[in-house]
């Protein structure tokens, strides 16, 4: 289904990401393929969070240092 935006363009009501996987609020698929969780702090300060792994079993690429996932990093800011 796809609601109206802002500016009266269509969007999908859900994001996925280019696995099909749906993300959560605050979780975005940057072009390189790294996921980004964006959050705050009650005192108004940003922080981001960065991995090649959205969940625990994805592989790594050649090149791709091993970390945890964005997910099991999004549990212990």
């Amino acid at each position: 289904m796809l609601l109206p935006s802002r500016k009266g363009a269509y969007m999908p009501d859900k994001r996925k990401d280019s696995k099909g996987r749906t993300l959560r609020n605050d979780e975005t698929q940057q072009p390189d393929g790294r996921y980004k969780f964006r959050y705050t702090y009650e005192n108004g300060e940003r922080r981001t969070v960065y991995s090649w792994k959205l969940v625990a079993t994805n592989k790594l690429k050649d090149g791709q240092r091993g970390q945890e996932s964005l997910r099991e990093k999004e549990k212990n800011p």
